[in-house]
């Protein structure tokens, strides 16, 4: 996601872990937790993430201040990013930020104990968060096959989560014959809980079609979009479309 350089988005990492902090690229991030990790990680204790975040919960509010579309991303399953994006969603809520959560699910094979974390984590979240687009990790096999390594199916992960990030971005940041403005995003994003982006890319004589059944029948859509209460649509071609 950082070398896609979104354009109007700010990256801001957090972590408990010094370590893995200082190995970021990004220019901005914040180590949480200090007195209680000692700047390690938090051993899977998604508890131990919340009181971390709460430690520096001020500093966490001084980086909200004047945003106003908050995307929050992270892996469920683990300490840090299962107890720390719900604070985080609280700081955003109690500054009325629109906030977005991009999260992943862990794969069937790390285990009942993460699934546990995770769907813990997922309840909070959905408590603090205007809307969450949930990504299984087991449904990116479907992309990358059963063959790939692991590290090709967590990159896969990463592009998705920034093609969520940049799809919605987009909406309000890049001109269109017809604009979506920031109100237009509120009024589908606020208060809306579970979500669901499909994208779909595709050339030739059909390619409106093709990649309109591509977002519709995403590998990563687990659920019927016919109840959807609203829907946020872009479509980008060439002149010719």
């Amino acid at each position: 996601m950082f070398k896609e350089k979104i354009s109007n988005i700010e990256l801001i990492a957090v972590n408990t872990d010094a370590q893995s902090l200082k190995a970021c690229p990004l220019e901005k991030k914040f180590l949480i937790g200090q007195k209680i990790t000692k700047g390690l990680g938090t051993g899977m204790d998604f508890k131990l993430g919340e009181k971390a975040a709460r430690e520096n919960i001020a500093d966490l509010k001084q980086a909200f201040l004047g945003a106003h579309l908050l995307f929050l991303t992270c892996g469920l399953g683990g300490g840090t990013g299962s107890g720390a994006i719900s604070v985080l969603g609280e700081i955003a809520k109690e500054l009325g930020v629109l906030t977005v959560a991009v999260i992943t699910l862990p794969f069937s094979f790390e285990g009942v104990y993460r699934k546990t974390i995770a769907l813990t984590a997922l309840k909070n979240i959905s408590l603090n968060v205007d809307c969450y687009l949930t990504i299984k990790n087991d449904r990116l096999l479907e992309l990358v096959g059963q063959n790939a390594t692991l590290e090709s199916s967590f990159w896969v992960c990463d592009g998705i989560l920034r093609e969520a990030v940049k799809a919605i971005s987009d909406l309000i940041s890049l001109p269109g014959i017809i604009n979506v403005d920031f109100a237009d995003l509120g009024t589908i994003l606020r208060n809306s809980g579970q979500g669901f982006l499909g994208i779909g890319k595709a050339k030739g004589e059909k390619r409106a079609l093709i990649a309109a059944n591509m977002a519709l029948q995403s590998p990563l859509l687990d659920f019927s979009i016919k109840d959807a209460e609203g829907i946020l649509l872009n479509i980008a071609g060439a002149e010719d479309l």
